[in-house]
């Protein structure tokens, strides 16, 4: 096996970058042992993927500062991560190591190991934007991760672990090329809540998790524990909630839940009568609270799905508060006798209304 620490300095450096660009192996095959533990999150298992059962190559902290400088001049700012390494590649630590995996080396032979991760759909393919994880696919066969949308992070062949622009990498990954990009696969489910519950559940049957929630929704369901799915229900109207997993792959999957708007509908001002519905349904009962607790003036009457509040003629200027209950959750609407409608403070002249519109009359 080659010995990194009796090379000069400068052949330190040349040879680090051409065996990134010529893809060459620092030891060979009999140093390392196949392995098949390595899996998606969907549970696939890794073709092509390799363990190094020897030393691996070390460095000095002057070589390592070296490097950096390399890097960091040759590269618009790159800055080295980690040192070289055998054990590793692009593909396993864009994939597997990244996401707390041993290091391994994917696609030791071939070029497609690590399609996989995306084919069984484990990683869906997303706008840049969106992305944690990219693939230099065409011809460049190399992987990286994104930090944000300036800075991705990869392993290079078996030299060093670099933070770099997306396109500043070594030629031979094709960084002008176009790129595929990735995110997670999310939890199956609906986005939003309305009346009955749903179910949610992790993006492959061979995974279980440990689920929680936060926010306007709630589980339905009493095993939340080890558990494929689970059932949600909102806990409060036009509001949101999120859904989370701890999964049995080591990964945590999180979902945004958004749950329904629901109003009462109807004037907020009563003259004589008005009737009120809800944006949805059913109802299971309507109820009021006066503004003057010792004074009542509205009259409720409840019909299923909607209800009619009257006052009486000549009524003073008074509220109350209307409430309904849809599938075991209060919504409420502030609704107010007739008033005059214009400003407190005139010059001249100003004429007002009656903001029910009706005919005044007793004036």
């Amino acid at each position: 096996m080659l010995n990194i620490n009796s090379l000069p300095m400068k052949r330190i450096i040349i040879i680090t970058i051409c065996l990134v660009l010529c893809g060459f192996h620092l030891g060979n095959a009999q140093a390392y042992s196949l392995v098949n533990n390595v899996k998606t999150p969907h549970c696939s298992v890794i073709p092509d993927t390799y363990e190094l059962t020897i030393a691996d190559v070390s460095y000095t902290s002057t070589q390592l500062l070296t490097i950096a400088n390399d890097l960091y001049v040759n590269y618009n700012g790159a800055e080295l991560i980690d040192a070289p390494s055998n054990k590793y590649n692009c593909h396993a630590y864009a994939w597997h190591v990244s996401e707390g995996g041993n290091k391994v080396w994917i696609g030791y032979y071939t070029d497609t190991a690590e399609d996989v991760y995306w084919t069984d759909g484990s990683y869906i393919e997303v706008p840049e934007n969106e992305s944690t994880k990219v693939s230099y696919h065409q011809d460049g066969n190399h992987s990286a991760i994104r930090l944000n949308s300036t800075w991705y992070q990869s392993k290079w062949g078996p030299s060093a672990l670099v933070k770099h622009h997306p396109n500043d990498v070594p030629s031979g990954y094709k960084p002008s090329m176009t790129k595929k990009y990735y995110k997670l696969a999310s939890i199956i489910g609906p986005d939003q809540l309305c009346l009955t519950t749903q179910t949610y559940s992790l993006p492959a049957g061979c995974l279980t998790g440990n689920w929680s929630v936060s926010g306007s929704i709630q589980f339905d369901t009493q095993n939340t524990t080890n558990v494929n799915s689970v059932t949600v229900k909102p806990s409060a109207y036009s509001s949101s909630g999120t859904l989370k997993a701890v999964a049995s792959n080591g990964l945590t999957y999180v979902k945004s839940i958004s749950t329904c708007t629901n109003s009462i509908i109807g004037s907020e001002f009563v003259c004589s009568s008005a009737t009120y519905t809800t944006t949805f349904g059913p109802v299971s009962s309507w109820s009021k609270t006066e503004g003057s607790v010792n004074d009542p003036f509205f009259t409720l009457t409840p019909n299923g799905n909607s209800a009619t509040v009257t006052v009486s003629p000549g009524s003073p200027y008074q509220w109350a508060t209307l409430k309904a209950v849809v599938n075991g959750l209060p919504i409420s609407k502030e609704i107010w006798t007739h008033a005059i409608a214009g400003p407190e403070t005139i010059c001249y002249s100003f004429n007002y209304s009656l903001t029910t519109g009706e005919t005044p009359y007793g004036v």
